[in-house]
């Protein structure tokens, strides 16, 4: 009964990102941790599936060359990454002290406004910062595996007037950071991939071709974006409400 619970959560978060970019891992890591599993048996379940998805996302797009996606690329893997890297490595040798679910309802609840209130974007300033919110992105992914709630605001706001390429970035960079996320937990955690994982990766990867994808080209963005916006909240205030 479990694992169907599991392979059943994983069809709607496989859904969700192959439209958006994000949503095994911005929405699976709170609902599994709110079903009592811990971060790293969280990591282990959500990773696998996530980085087939991105995988997917940039194989089947072909205009990865545009002058601002190149300069994406350049500042994730310059700046970006090292600070994921430094995020896992506090996240590694504080890992009993840190509250994951606490940390990650705070992330979503700021995500939330960030979304419905514009004003929120001049403080922020996508555009201007962009090394700095690289440095957030990257800090934040490590230490919670919630770095998407930055990523997908900020490809939004740099590519906000091609879907396509929206989705690429966030692709490319959820691709690289799970990728390396799962070296580490499986070297510093001892978490030993099995058959079951396999299943988590076949479930995504037909959710993607069968539904997401085609969802992907005919959704209407401002309501879908109306329900992310109600999850996350809802989201926020169950991780917020049960640890204060």
């Amino acid at each position: 009964m479990e694992q169907i619970i599991i392979i059943l959560l994983l069809i709607i978060f496989s859904l969700i990102q192959s439209v958006i970019g994000v949503g095994v891992l911005m929405f699976g890591t709170p609902t599994f941790l709110l079903l009592g599993y811990n971060y790293v048996e969280t990591l282990s379940i959500v990773l696998l599936p996530s980085i087939f998805i991105s995988l997917l996302q940039i194989t089947i797009y072909k205009d990865s060359n545009e002058g601002k996606i190149k300069i994406f690329k350049k500042e994730f893997l310059l700046i970006c990454l090292p600070f994921l890297l430094l995020g896992l490595f506090i996240m590694e040798k504080y890992y009993v002290e840190i509250n994951f679910q606490l940390s990650v309802g705070i992330l979503i609840a700021l995500s939330f406004i960030i979304r419905i209130f514009p004003l929120s974007h001049k403080f922020f300033n996508f555009n201007k910062n962009s090394k700095i919110i690289h440095m957030i992105i990257g800090i934040v992914h490590g230490l919670t595996n919630m770095g998407g709630v930055f990523l997908s605001m900020f490809a939004s706001e740099l590519f906000k007037e091609n879907k396509l390429n929206t989705r690429y970035t966030i692709a490319f960079a959820y691709l690289i950071m799970g990728m390396i996320q799962l070296i580490y937990i499986v070297y510093f955690f001892s978490i030993y991939l099995e058959y079951k994982h396999f299943f988590y990766i076949v479930t995504s990867t037909i959710t993607f071709f069968v539904i997401g994808n085609k969802l992907f080209h005919s959704i209407n963005n401002f309501n879908y974006n109306y329900y992310i916006n109600t999850a996350i909240l809802l989201y926020a205030v169950l991780l917020i409400t049960l640890n204060i």
